[in-house]
């Protein structure tokens, strides 16, 4: 009898005891499948995205829009920014950053530094790090779950190949970023 109960009491215990937790590689691919999945991510060629943002009841307006471009250096993007009149934008060709910032006082194009182009580089990737980051240098560490605003994320952490981190809160309904 005494047998039949240790028995009994290791098989509820295992029963309970989760197979296997969520790996970070599993949620960067349930990532890549919300948006669509990786075939289709990868077919992508050009993404461009607008916003708009209106505070003080619409007394200033600032209008965004940024284009990110697959090429053969691996991906050109180029941010633009209007507000009062005035025009801001920043690209990166692949190879180089160059930048128009009359809010700063610049009205000419300017060469950037490879740091000050830090965030073009990465907003150039047309995917995203998480879609094929072995490839990329780049690796993934899943640090469990956190609160974010009420929802308890996934917490993704992405060190990039030149040691950078970004780190993602995923939705676990839907597998998509709720902050970046």
């Amino acid at each position: 009898m005494r047998t039949f109960t240790i028995l009994s009491t290791l098989l509820l215990t295992l029963a309970a005891t989760p197979s296997s937790a969520i790996t970070a590689e599993e949620l960067a691919l349930k990532n890549a499948e919300a948006k669509g999945g990786l075939a289709r991510l990868r077919a992508l060629t050009t993404v461009v995205r607008t916003g708009k943002l209106i505070v003080s009841n619409g007394q200033l307006t600032l209008e965004m829009r940024d284009v990110t471009k697959r090429t053969a250096e691996g991906g050109a993007t180029r941010n633009d920014a209007q507000l009062q009149g005035l025009s801001a934008s920043s690209a990166w060709d692949g190879k180089v950053g160059w930048r128009v910032d009359p809010f700063w006082g610049r009205k000419d194009a300017e060469r950037m530094t490879p740091d000050d182009a830090k965030s073009l580089i990465e907003g150039a990737d047309i995917e995203g790090p998480l879609v094929d980051h072995g490839k990329k240098g780049h690796t993934l560490r899943y640090l469990g779950t956190e609160d974010v605003d009420g929802t308890t994320t996934h917490k993704l952490v992405v060190v990039r190949k030149n040691g950078d981190t970004t780190t993602f809160f995923l939705d676990p309904a839907t597998f998509l970023e709720i902050r970046i």
